[in-house]
């Protein structure tokens, strides 16, 4: 597992907190990662909306890493408490945005009282959960009747490379499936969230795509290729020759790299 994975599946023993931060701010700093939020952001205010409302829509960022989205749903006026389980991107949250909640708690032990908030947010996560039943069950649990959940999920394997080496672009999506818990939590959570007994499922799809390397670069190679290659996937020369290519491709200004996300929206049962 690469320090950057280690960090957000709650390994912090052997990760490096540095790594881990630099790859966040590279990955949440692209116009592609920004319009995904963005995307989520819309679609917590059309499902919490209520004309004349005296209170802001309450809710959670679950596993808010350092509290950008919180930052940005504050700013939107939603009253957002970010919470994660990392000590270490707590403290980056806390630091970065001294003003803003964050607290400390696993997505199965959320520390609201129950039925409390109005919506929940969980990007980039369910697939690091090897226990999603238990999550959702806890954010049924937090959730007012009618709440809004927003689960956002990569398709680890959705990866497309234009590259003369398509076997290496396979075997980082072959790994990032090995790698994560609950790799298909992108397909599995319209499923797992009608099985905790939540309604008006919908499912979206949001494409993300880059044609400059330096935008591709922390899913594709930070983490993908990192992956790969810590994983015997993909052995050193491959990925040189895979990586020199891309660049070649970038230089010509002929690169192109797509990968899919579902965004699962969903509300909590009437009481």
């Amino acid at each position: 597992m690469t320090e950057v994975l280690a960090q957000f599946q709650g390994d912090e023993a052997t990760a490096d907190s540095g790594s881990a931060l630099a790859f966040l701010d590279r990955l949440e700093n692209s116009d592609q990662l920004t319009r995904l939020r963005e995307r989520t952001y819309a679609l917590i205010r059309d499902m919490t909306g209520a004309p004349g409302a005296v209170a802001p829509p309450r809710g959670v960022d679950v596993g808010c890493g350092a509290g950008r989205a919180v930052a940005e749903l504050r700013g939107r006026g939603l009253q957002a408490t970010g919470v994660d389980r990392s000590d270490l991107m707590l403290q980056a949250a806390r630091g970065r945005h001294p003003h803003l909640p964050f607290l400390e708690a696993g997505a199965e032990d959320l520390p609201f009282e129950d039925h409390s908030l109005d919506w929940y947010r969980a990007e980039r996560l369910y697939l690091h959960l090897p226990d999603p039943a238990a999550a959702l069950a806890e954010a049924r649990r937090v959730l007012a009747p009618g709440g809004a959940i927003v689960l956002i999920d990569p398709i680890c394997d959705s990866g497309a490379v234009d590259s003369a080496y398509p076997e290496v672009t396979r075997a980082i999506g072959d790994a990032l499936v090995q790698a994560c818990p609950n790799a298909r939590a992108a397909t599995r959570n319209h499923a797992d969230l009608a099985a905790a007994g939540f309604g008006e499922i919908t499912p979206h799809c949001h494409t993300i795509m880059a044609t400059e390397l330096a935008e591709a670069a922390p899913l594709l190679v930070d983490l993908g290729l990192a992956t790969a290659t810590g994983l015997d996937l993909v052995g050193p020369a491959q990925a040189a020759e895979w990586l020199d290519d891309l660049r070649r491709r970038d230089a010509a200004g002929r690169m192109l790299a797509v990968m899919t996300f579902t965004i699962t929206v969903a509300r909590a049962p009437a009481a």
